[in-house]
């Protein structure tokens, strides 16, 4: 019976799975096939190690540049939201930032800026 990604998976933990994504020391590539491997000898049934190895580490690769991706553009988002925010509220005679006093189209743009900025604060799933 070969062993599949699903099996090597059940051997590893989330936090796991984000060290060897972000090449953390001790997750390297030789260590993780020598915990394979001793699995294997004591009773764990492994087979194709490297290849399934090399299946988790592209998954978490691929995954941790889906998050920097995703970071990015809500970063970019966000500048673009503040930008925008800074712009109006510097022009606006009945904008007055200090006291918290806005126009209707100033405080439209600060609530996007805010929900903009929110957004790049949230945890990742």
């Amino acid at each position: 019976m070969k062993a599949d990604a699903h099996m090597l998976r059940a051997l590893l933990s989330d936090d796991d799975m984000q060290a060897i994504a972000e090449n953390c020391p001790g997750y390297d590539r030789a260590r993780l096939a020598d915990y394979f491997r001793l699995m294997e000898a004591h009773g764990k049934p492994l087979h194709d190690v490297e290849h399934h190895l090399t299946q988790l580490v592209r998954q978490g690769t691929a995954r941790n540049r889906q998050k920097a991706r995703q970071g990015k553009e809500l970063e970019q988002a966000w500048r673009a939201a503040h930008e925008s925010f800074l712009n109006h509220a510097m022009a606006c005679p009945a904008c007055n930032a200090p006291q918290g006093r806005y126009c209707y189209t100033g405080a439209a743009l600060r609530r996007a800026y805010l929900q903009a900025y929110q957004n790049t604060d949230q945890p990742e799933q």
